[in-house]
């Protein structure tokens, strides 16, 4: 009966001390991507600039780690370049907007009291997509996987606000699988993965009694 007593005592404990770090709150981040892989016949890609906002939970696992759930909505805008059919020098540039919901996962490791390193995975479900082609809204949301696995790594570094923290973050992220549906010569993506570089702020509350 004692070893039951301390074994909820000791629970309890690690229950509230997990609590005491948890902490949530919201985040916005420049996106700066473009689809990298097999162009088509004349087309190639270039980066543009998006956004991501979002909400994050972030709790500890071990000491100095922390991990981090962040669902957000994503907005891509970056481009496809077309030769002109006659005239291969001319190029058209095409803006691209593409839209999902994504749930970054990630691995927070402190390697300094301010400083972390940052590693996981970004699954995003694909929304919609347009292309801007010569005044006209062209829908290719037929040629996007519905989703889009990345790996994502990076660094951050913590301001301690109070109670609070503001988070700035820089990651890397890259496409794991293949984005485009289409396999075809007549379309605008082929076997095409994304690259992007991410910079986030985040503001993070507790979301019990913190301990500092």
């Amino acid at each position: 009966m004692k070893t039951l007593y301390f074994a909820a005592i000791l629970l309890f404990t690690i229950t509230f001390q997990l609590e005491a770090q948890t902490k949530i709150g919201v985040y916005t981040s420049v996106d700066n991507s473009s689809f990298s892989g097999e162009g088509t016949r004349n087309i190639d890609y270039y980066f543009g600039r998006g956004f991501v906002v979002g909400l994050q939970l972030k709790f500890p696992i071990a000491e100095d780690v922390f991990l981090s759930l962040e669902p957000a909505y994503f907005q891509g805008n970056n481009g496809i370049s077309e030769r002109d059919t006659i005239d291969l020098e001319v190029v058209h540039d095409h803006p691209v907007t593409n839209r999902s919901i994504s749930l970054p996962i990630k691995l927070n490791i402190y390697f300094a009291p301010r400083w972390y390193a940052v590693g996981g995975f970004d699954f995003s479900y694909f929304i919609s997509a347009d292309l801007e082609r010569f005044d006209n809204t062209i829908d290719i949301s037929s040629e996007f996987s519905s989703f889009n696995l990345s790996a994502l790594f990076g660094i951050g570094h913590r301001f301690p606000i109070k109670r609070s923290d503001l988070l700035l973050e820089f990651a890397y992220l890259q496409g794991l699988n293949n984005l485009s549906t289409n396999d075809h010569e007549d379309g605008y993506l082929r076997r095409v993965r994304t690259t992007s570089t991410r910079l986030s702020v985040i503001y993070l509350i507790p979301l019990g009694k913190s301990n500092e």
